[in-house]
């Protein structure tokens, strides 16, 4: 009985396999343009070896949108063009997510923040206003703590903050045995479609707005091999743990902006974060959840406007900041 136990295991594996190498191995534009037009104004920048896809559209003073995990720079779809109106909008999507390279290797916060320091770098940027939503708000964090000539300002949107708990710590050790990864990307795989879904409704105070488009979106890189297997290493290597313990360094100007009925993230982190930052004021949208940009896009842009107009213009670049031609790819200047 055992043997045959053991042979029905081995055999759903070994399909399990299979399967998974028929995904393709990842995303590319040409699968989005249909769904999102906006993925039309691509551009790519080499930093640090990794190649990173963004939107640039906008003339102006530099803010720069940083998605959450398992996100994109379409999260941020109903916002850019109305922020392109007043200010140069970068939207980078982050390494391991959306259309950017998913190499193996360090997805810690800081190592994003880097890269995104760099990107800025890269692009003439000397300094810009960053809006970051859950992941990105940590993000955007540790950019100001570890790249703070970056960083002019912050939004944190829904912020993640205060996450890391001993059972993760427990079960990031566990997922770091390669077998028992694998299990997990296997089991992504198959679930991935009832996953989103599921964490889609929890982002918004009323689910019935969540599009049949978004979940489609939303969905596409986890059923790629490498959009799976980023997304693990990204969560077993996200630790807010740093971010926290020195937040009150953080001296720039922050706007919390925090759904009421946030389930991922309940409002109890935005006070508790907010107490931390020592030149910090919160807006809360009510009947709305994890995603304002996406679930109430018009009261999110009344939000961070009058913040954005107040304390960009004193504080950005005299430098340049011309953007490189539609589709052109930078290369790191290191």
């Amino acid at each position: 009985m055992l043997i045959v136990l053991l042979v029905i295991i081995l055999a759903g594996l070994l399909w399990s396999v299979l399967s998974w190498l028929r995904l393709p191995k990842d995303l590319n534009s040409d699968s989005l343009q249909p769904l999102w037009p906006g993925a039309l104004s691509s551009r790519w920048i080499t930093v640090d070896g990794v190649r990173l896809h963004y939107l640039d559209q906008g003339e102006g003073l530099p803010v720069v949108l940083l998605h959450g995990f398992c996100a994109s720079s379409y999260t941020w779809r109903e916002v850019i063009e109305p922020l392109s109106q007043r200010f140069r909008v970068i939207v980078p999507d982050l390494k391991g997510f959306g259309l950017s390279e998913k190499p193996h290797g360090d997805y810690r916060l800081e190592t994003q923040a880097h890269l995104i320091a760099r990107m800025l770098e890269s692009l003439n940027i000397q300094a810009a206003m960053l809006v970051g939503n859950s992941m990105g708000g940590a993000i955007a964090m540790a950019l100001a703590l570890d790249h703070a000539e970056c960083v002019s300002g912050l939004i944190l949107v829904d912020s993640a903050a205060f996450t890391i708990s001993r059972r993760l710590h427990i079960l990031r050790r566990l997922l770091a045995i390669p077998i028992l990864s694998s299990v997990v990307t296997f089991l992504l795989y198959y679930s991935r479609r009832g996953l989103v879904r599921h964490m889609l409704s929890l982002c918004y105070y009323d689910p019935s707005k969540v599009t049949d488009q978004q979940r489609t979106v939303y969905h596409a890189p986890l059923a790629t091999q490498l959009g799976g297997r980023a997304s693990i290493w990204a969560g077993l290597a996200f630790d807010t743990t740093r971010i926290v313990r020195r937040a009150s360094e953080i001296t720039q100007p922050a706007l919390l902006v925090w759904g009421e009925t946030d389930r991922i993230i309940p409002m109890e982190n935005a006070r508790r974060l907010s107490s931390l930052l020592p030149n910090a004021r919160m807006i809360v949208l009510g009947q709305c959840g994890h995603t304002p940009q996406e679930e109430r896009p018009r009261e999110f842009l009344e939000a961070i406007l009058p913040f954005l107009m107040e304390h960009t213009a004193a504080r950005m670049s005299p430098l340049p900041t011309t953007r490189p031609q539609r589709q052109q790819e930078i290369d790191d200047p290191s």
